[in-house]
């Protein structure tokens, strides 16, 4: 995913780069604008993209810290019940657990 963030951050920077270079470089005719102007839309695209997808990241990191939260409760809960009800359970996970 970072080579992809990395690869849409370059393209983004060459297009804008492009876009900039034709503006000040290019005599003011109709094809040179369309063709500035269609460079700055796929810079815009590129960037909402790579924006899009950063969101995405940040959802998903934030998605998998709950996950692991509630795994880790739901483990405690297991160890707390085979410690109730006094059941063995050779868990590492439950080695050292003080519940109750």
């Amino acid at each position: 995913m970072a080579a992809t963030n990395a690869s849409l951050t370059r393209q983004v920077e060459s297009l804008t780069t492009q876009a900039d270079v034709l503006r000040r470089g290019v005599a003011a005719s109709s094809s040179s604008d369309d063709h500035v102007q269609l460079l700055m839309e796929q810079a815009r695209q590129f960037q909402a993209d790579f924006e899009s997808e950063k969101r995405d990241r940040i959802a998903a990191k934030a998605q998998i810290s709950e996950l692991q939260q509630q795994l880790a409760a739901a483990n405690t809960e297991v160890c707390y019940l085979f410690n109730t009800f006094q059941l063995s359970r050779t868990d590492e996970n439950c080695a050292g657990l003080e519940v109750g």
